[in-house]
C-alpha cells in the first residue's frame, strides 16, 4: 500500500476518513486516500491521522520535512530515504529540454536557447541554483 498523489483519484480527495483504495478501481494498485505531494495534501493526511493509522508501507512526498511532521514523535515514526539527482546534470537536462519544449507554455519553451551555447546559458544567470539545497532547507 502505498501514499502519493494517486491516492485521491477518482473522487478520494472528498473522503472525510481515511482507507486504503484501489486506483484504478478494480485494479491490484492500492493507495491511501491521501495526496502527499503536495503541503495541503500533507495537511490533510496529518488530519485524517495518517501519522498513526499504520495504512501504508511507503509514502513518496517531496516535502521532508512537512512529511516528518505527519508522524507525531516519539510514538509514530517511519524511515526516510532520499534520491537526488546530480544538480549540474538536471540543469544541462533543463537547458536541453527548454529548446525543444513546443508543447509547453512560453515561460518554459525557449527557442531562442537553440542559438546560445550552453556556457553561455550559465553565463546568463538562468541556472536554477542548487534546487536540493533548497528544498532540504525548507
Amino acid at each position: 500500500v502505498t501514499a502519493s498523489q494517486n491516492g485521491i483519484l477518482y473522487g478520494h480527495d472528498q473522503d472525510e476518513e481515511l482507507q486504503v483504495v484501489n486506483i484504478p478501481p478494480k485494479s491490484q494498485q492500492r493507495f491511501v486516500n491521501v495526496d502527499v505531494s503536495t503541503r495541503d495534501g500533507l495537511q490533510r493526511a496529518s488530519a485524517l491521522g495518517f501519522g498513526h493509522a499504520n495504512m501504508a508501507e511507503v509514502m513518496f512526498s517531496p516535502y521532508l520535512h512537512n512529511a516528518a511532521a505527519v508522524f507525531e514523535a516519539p510514538t509514530y515514526r517511519g524511515r526516510a530515504f532520499g534520491l537526488f539527482r546530480d544538480p549540474v546534470d538536471r540543469e544541462i537536462s533543463r537547458f536541453y529540454y527548454k529548446r525543444v519544449a513546443e508543447h509547453e507554455d512560453e515561460t518554459t519553451y525557449q527557442p531562442d536557447l537553440n542559438f546560445i551555447t550552453i556556457a553561455k546559458y550559465s553565463l546568463l544567470g538562468f541556472w536554477e541554483g542548487n534546487a536540493v539545497v533548497r528544498m532540504l532547507a525548507d
